[in-house]
């Protein structure tokens, strides 16, 4: 049963978004540019459901009275004594600038910093899908999201965020805007550290110089198959960076040996395999695809960092983010209808089934059943 409600939840937005999906692909161009001004309100207007049961959950995910607390620790403290104490990683003042922002200057109780989360996350997934691809199924982009994050963004609420903006700035790698880049991988850094990791990124994009872009290819791919072979190496060095060095002083955040996991091909193969079967010619000439292709990538070795310590994995998150962009990208490419339509069918149903695992394996069941504050006297 507790699957029941976040399906309902669900299934409200996202047939409320297709049917304006669809009903824009039919109308004239004088009013399809018309309703397009219009779609930015309609967006929210039916995400709504989402966005409110983030907002009006109680005790749902595993850091939801720790952020509880940070948020009453800053919400009231001045930047200059917050900046004092960050500097010192002390208590909830070791949270990143940008979270902390939001705490102090745009919320006034914590319901309604949940509601700003919620409403940020859902404005970079929105502009971040239409500027990489401006007739993208924002349904569909939608439901990937609601089944691959949701439950997850309701736990790591600063990454949550990170991923997103990491995501919004996806279009400034294809078109090849490297300061754009830079600031978008400095905001996410504002919100988690951990974003930075994703600066290297815009090498993904096209290169003017065809041997460059060959030799990049190659150094991509090999450091894709190679990094079980250097990840060690490479979070030894994480590991003296001022930075990050919180988190690899904590136990749980501990490196241990590298034992391969197959499990984590789980996340890939169901994923990527259907699209090369079908579109593969398309997808290694199309220039959009193949940036996209290789942004995906990215996935497998920070999967493969689970194998040193479970939380690392969570930074898979990330490029995981971009089969947002990637699957429905693909499938409008699709000239078959009968084909275009299996391929839809089969991503439904394994997001459906990738969701319930996520929430009772992942999220160790935190989140079901949910629970609104309305059961808890209504305290916002």
């Amino acid at each position: 049963m507790g699957f029941i409600f976040y399906f309902m939840v669900l299934f409200l937005s996202c047939i409320s978004l297709e049917l304006v999906y669809n009903l824009n692909n039919f109308l004239p161009l004088k009013k399809k540019l018309l309703f397009t001004k219009k779609r930015v309100f309609l967006f929210f207007f039916f995400i709504s459901p989402i966005i409110l049961t983030y907002t009006f959950r109680y005790s749902i995910g595993t850091d939801y009275f720790a952020y509880r607390t940070i948020f009453s620790d800053l919400h009231n403290v001045p930047i200059t004594d917050y900046l004092r104490l960050h500097e010192k990683n002390i208590g909830s003042y070791y949270v990143e600038t940008g979270f902390y922002v939001i705490n102090r200057y745009l919320s006034f109780s914590y319901g309604s910093l949940l509601f700003v989360v919620s409403f940020l996350i859902f404005a970079f997934v929105y502009y971040g899908s239409i500027e990489v691809n401006e007739n993208v199924n924002l349904a569909f982009v939608i439901f990937l999201y609601f089944c691959t994050q949701f439950i997850y963004s309701m736990n790591g609420v600063r990454f949550a965020i990170a991923i997103t903006i990491i995501f919004f700035g996806v279009h400034f790698i294809i078109e090849r805007k490297i300061l754009g880049w830079v600031i978008i991988v400095l905001l996410a850094s504002s919100f988690h550290k951990t974003s930075i990791i994703c600066a290297p990124l815009y090498l993904c994009t096209n290169f003017d110089s065809r041997k460059f872009s060959k030799l990049r290819d190659f150094l991509w791919y090999a450091f894709v198959i190679a990094f079980p072979l250097i990840a060690k190496i490479l979070l030894m060095i994480a590991s003296n960076i001022s930075m990050f060095s919180r988190y690899f002083a904590v136990g749980k955040y501990a490196l241990g040996n590298f034992t391969f996991k197959p499990m984590f091909l789980f996340h890939i193969i169901p994923v990527f395999l259907p699209l090369f079967m079908v579109k593969k010619s398309f997808i290694s000439k199309d220039k959009k695809a193949l940036i996209l292709f290789r942004l995906s990538l990215f996935e497998i070795p920070l999967r493969e960092l689970g194998s040193f310590n479970t939380w690392l994995s969570r930074l898979a998150r990330f490029p995981q983010m971009f089969q947002l962009l990637f699957i429905p990208y693909i499938l409008q490419n699709v000239k078959n209808p009968k084909t275009r339509l299996l391929l839809k069918i089969y991503y439904i149903v394994w997001y459906i089934f990738y969701f319930i695992y996520g929430a009772l394996v992942n999220d160790a069941g935190d989140s079901i059943p949910y629970i609104s504050i309305f059961s808890n006297g209504g305290n916002w």
